[in-house]
């Protein structure tokens, strides 16, 4: 069991008048954490408070209000029904829903739609696009008890000092003792109820009240993407001052600050030798007065983007950008994956094999939530009809709330968009297509006569295009896909492309025909003459896709075809 860096959060507040949730049994709250799919550890009552220290995560019941703070692989929709039987949606005060870090920006923007259906409210994301974003989904409808609310102060701990592997690597006893002695947070906690866990093989959570206050830390020192944070509502200490010990204790390279007041600002000075990146200070439409602060490299960058999330999500309102109190640049989409990422991942995935076709009239495109390869297919203007199919509708409507381009997209006549299961949909195609687009590639593990469908869905001449992931990452993977379609196609080509945001930076596709060869009947005139405004691809970079790296050519030499179906070209070239 490890606590996973990244953070979710979940507060509600009830109405005053509704009932309290201390009066709930423990089998509720049992109940709870098994829907987020965590487990009560420990814990600690007191008549204003009891706290909860949970598997992955703590939570905090107060009277009128409960707050969940878990990592990124946990479910909080699940426990978000469960709450919702056994309260009215018209008791709820205030609501918040938090996302701490990039890499679960996706699944954000579903759950975010998901709760929009349930509760009309508002989309946030803070920071910069590509970074360690918080994103935020709050109730927009006025708070009725603002006045009575309490401030909270986030303090968000990137890229730690590498001693606390090894420090937060021993037990509860030496972090605590680390924690409360090395850093100034003893005099916080010298009157607190402590409950603490120490996580294997390395990770750290602690929960501290008194009376209705409360401290939260969480601590997951891995070597890559170190990460810890501090929650608390006893601000009266001086956000100064919790700020210095977190530096003090953590020795950083970043961090994010967030506070949520119901009156005005939290005071506190820059810490040394960090320079601001991102700020934001900005009033909710629930009434609290929100601020955002990214410390960490020399660029500023300073933006808010916003969306109105409403049960029609066919309509959305975005915020200017905010830098301090004056406005920025106009709205733009905004970014749950990067948009940068989606056009070279769109552009690669579809122009590849449309200037290769002659005349791509028909194109299916299997996956493809975001509209991102849908809009790329219909800039040519051979493509008469083109079929997204899509198992999942509220992907497809987050997309359109998210990206303006998607909706414009969705609007397109010539394309047919499909909700249903790939496969349901192999079952009983239509008609054929010149060039099909695959973007999930599991669905040939799915069902092993899944690629003699889709070939035979190709018309003559016909090209496919899967998505073949990273080649460092899933090099066992693209040899294993690679022997799949030796056994069925002519002509198996991978091509790599950057994904401009990620870590895994190098991506692939497959190309994959019977008839066309990607580089030698590649029409670089037409591509040159098209009209249509690419971001990333070119008829330079089209040609230098498929020059392999050293590595990922000597995997792919290692491909067996596992049938003679093709016995004249078993050993598909991988290189021009």
């Amino acid at each position: 069991m490890s606590f996973e860096n990244a953070e979710k959060k979940i507060e509600i507040t009830f109405k005053q008048g509704s009932k309290s949730l201390k009066i709930l049994p423990k089998a509720f709250w049992d109940t709870l954490a098994a829907k987020a799919k965590v487990r009560i550890l420990s814990s600690v009552n007191s008549p204003l408070c009891d706290s909860y220290l949970l598997s992955e995560s703590s939570l905090f019941v107060f009277p009128q209000k409960l707050l969940l703070i878990t990592s990124g692989q946990s479910s909080l929709l699940a426990m978000i029904e469960h709450v919702f039987s056994h309260f009215k949606i018209e008791e709820v005060d205030a609501f918040f829903y938090e996302v701490k870090g990039e890499s679960y920006q996706n699944d954000f923007m579903k759950e975010a739609f998901a709760l929009s259906q349930l509760i009309p409210g508002t989309l946030m994301n803070l920071g910069e696009r590509d970074s360690d974003q918080v994103s935020l989904f709050y109730m927009d409808r006025p708070s009725a008890h603002l006045k009575n609310s309490e401030a909270t102060f986030e303090i968000l701990i990137h890229d730690l000092d590498p001693i606390f592997q090894e420090v937060f690597a021993l037990d509860k006893a030496s972090a605590r003792k680390w924690l409360s002695e090395g850093s100034g947070f003893k005099s916080f906690f010298e009157s607190f109820d402590v409950q603490d866990f120490s996580f294997q093989p390395y990770g750290y959570s602690l929960n501290a009240i008194k009376g209705d206050k409360y401290f939260t830390f969480h601590v997951s020192p891995h070597e890559r993407g170190s990460f810890a944070s501090l929650e608390t509502n006893f601000v009266e200490i001086g956000a100064e001052k919790l700020l210095e010990a977190s530096c003090s204790l953590f020795k950083p390279q970043s961090l994010q600050l967030v506070s949520y007041s119901p009156h005005k600002n939290i005071e506190f000075s820059a810490p040394q030798s960090f320079t601001l990146k991102a700020q934001a200070a900005k009033r909710l439409n629930n009434g609290f007065f929100l601020q955002f602060f990214d410390y960490r490299t020399p660029i500023a960058a300073d933006f808010v983007e916003e969306i109105q999330m409403s049960k029609s999500l066919l309509s959305h309102n975005q915020s200017d950008f905010l830098k301090g109190d004056s406005p920025q640049e106009s709205a733009q989409d905004s970014s749950a994956s990067s948009v940068e990422d989606l056009a070279s991942y769109g552009e690669m995935f579809s122009h590849v094999p449309l200037f290769v076709h002659p005349n791509p009239f028909r194109v299916l495109i299997l996956g493809d939530a975001s509209f991102s390869v849908s809009r790329e297919v219909l800039k040519h203007d051979s493509v008469q009809d083109c079929v997204l199919v899509c198992k999942d509708a509220a992907d497809l409507e987050a997309s359109k709330a998210q990206f303006s381009w998607a909706l414009e997209t969705s609007k397109d006549p010539r394309l047919s968009v499909k909700i249903q299961d790939l496969m349901d949909f192999l079952k009983e195609p239509e008609h054929q297509f010149d060039v099909i687009l695959v973007a999930d590639a599991m669905i040939f593990s799915r069902d092993g006569n899944s690629l003699e469908k889709i070939k035979e869905l190709l018309a003559p001449g016909g090209i496919l295009v899967c998505e073949a992931s990273s080649p460092v990452a899933f090099a066992t993977e693209q040899r294993s896909l690679k022997s799949l379609l030796m056994s069925h196609f002519s002509k198996i080509f991978f091509y790599n492309y950057l994904k401009l945001s990620s870590k895994n930076a190098l991506q692939s596709f497959v190309y994959v025909s019977d008839n066309y060869h990607p580089v030698e009947e590649f029409d670089r005139e037409k591509a040159l003459k098209s009209k249509i405004d690419f971001y990333y691809y070119n008829s330079e970079i089209h040609y230098a896709s498929f020059f392999l790296p050293t590595f990922m050519r000597k995997n792919l030499l290692q491909a067996k075809s596992s049938s003679v179906l093709n016995p004249t070209n078993s050993s598909a070239d991988i290189s021009v």
